[in-house]
């Protein structure tokens, strides 16, 4: 019986370290972030341990040849780079990211990255009206359907966004923002209001009104 035990410990051990590689980057050893990379020998890492990892790689061809590793068993073309845990050559280097550097035959060109998750957007109209779009693409989103998620939740903000509620000498609403929830007017507004001053010519104490709802 205490074989059996040991058994099962050791099996629920090895399951922990599983778990631990599919949800951690297996370079840091910390969580996978948002734009963590998955590659093709299902291995998954954060994207700057893996640039700099990549970049060591490619460290002859960034910065000659002179400073290239004459140990190294496995060489790479220009638009390949190895996978750090399992060392297996993967055809396409990293996706270019916005916060990081544009380093040429590590993450540019970006036609030449790797492209190996399939966009799950699905059509909210259309021919393909509920499917999905399934383009290959370097992150969870291609380029046009993230941009459109991304425009969708700038749109969601600014909705939220409570307007100053006073009307301009033209008759329009204002288009700023309201000083705080509490306040319906903008901070010009509000000083305006706040100083009683008045529109030369008029009788009116502010150069705004509240828009009555």
């Amino acid at each position: 019986m205490q074989n059996v035990s040991d058994f099962n410990t050791l099996l629920m051990l090895e399951m922990d370290k599983e778990e631990s590689y599919e949800n951690n980057c297996l370079i840091t050893n910390e969580p996978l972030e948002k734009s963590h990379i998955k590659l093709t020998c299902t291995h998954s890492f954060n994207y700057k341990p893996l640039l700099n990892e990549v970049c060591k790689q490619k460290i002859n061809l960034i910065r000659g040849k002179k400073y290239s590793n004459n140990l190294e068993i496995q060489k790479l073309t220009k638009y390949q780079m190895k996978c750090p845990y399992c060392r297996t050559i993967q055809n396409g280097i990293l996706p270019y990211i916005k916060t990081h550097p544009k380093i040429r035959y590590v993450n540019w060109p970006q036609k030449q990255a790797l492209k190996l998750n399939k966009c799950p957007y699905q059509f909210k109209s259309g021919k393909r009206k509920n499917q999905p779009c399934n383009k290959f693409c370097c992150f969870e989103y291609c380029k046009q359907h993230l941009n459109l998620l991304e425009k969708r939740n700038v749109k969601k903000e600014n909705k939220n966004i409570i307007k100053c509620t006073a009307l301009t000498r033209k008759g329009n609403q204002c288009s700023r923002k309201s000083f705080s929830s509490l306040q319906p007017f903008c901070l010009q507004h509000s000083k305006l209001l706040k100083n009683k001053k008045k529109i030369p010519g008029t009788n009116t104490t502010s150069i705004c009104q509240p828009v009555t709802i």
